[in-house]
């Protein structure tokens, strides 16, 4: 099964929102099209929330396609308003697999979670912006591994 994982920031400018949902259903789509059945995400706040509720949204006409939920340590969300949490419990639910990579938050849990993702999969959806932080990292480590990346 080939496998694509995502990145990207917390923050979406809201006038970016609709526009790069769009661009990511585009690109699950076409993934689909070249054989991509796995979609690994780590359900982080921004982004990981977003991508998550495409690949769900695109299980409507792929019903085969597989989300996999790479989640750093046990609640990750428990500190996060109410909304986002609900959002995020409910994106487990719907979730096909969900794998807890730590019991409990260490420093370092979000890098190990994404090279995690990186290493299980061949492509990378990044939504990056600037040139520091964790979704630059997990970019440049895909890079450095040999893996697709696609810019949205």
């Amino acid at each position: 099964m080939k496998a694509c994982c995502f990145t990207g920031h917390r923050d979406i400018p809201a006038h970016e929102e609709e526009q790069l949902k769009a661009r990511i259903l585009r690109e699950i789509y076409n993934l689909v099209l070249q054989g991509v059945t796995v979609f690994r995400n780590g359900g982080a706040l921004g982004f990981d929330m977003l991508a998550a509720e495409c690949v769900i949204e695109q299980k409507e006409a792929f019903p085969d396609i597989k989300l996999v939920m790479d989640v750093p340590h046990r609640g990750q969300a428990d500190a996060w308003p109410a909304e986002q949490q609900q959002r995020y419990h409910l994106l487990l639910e719907m979730a096909d697999e969900v794998n807890v990579l730590s019991e409990r938050y260490f420093r370092g849990c979000m890098y190990a979670r994404n090279r995690h993702m990186v290493d299980h999969s061949e492509l990378l959806i990044a939504y990056v912006r600037k040139s520091t932080g964790g979704s630059y990292y997990t970019r440049s480590y895909a890079l450095e591994q040999g893996k697709t990346v696609v810019d949205v």
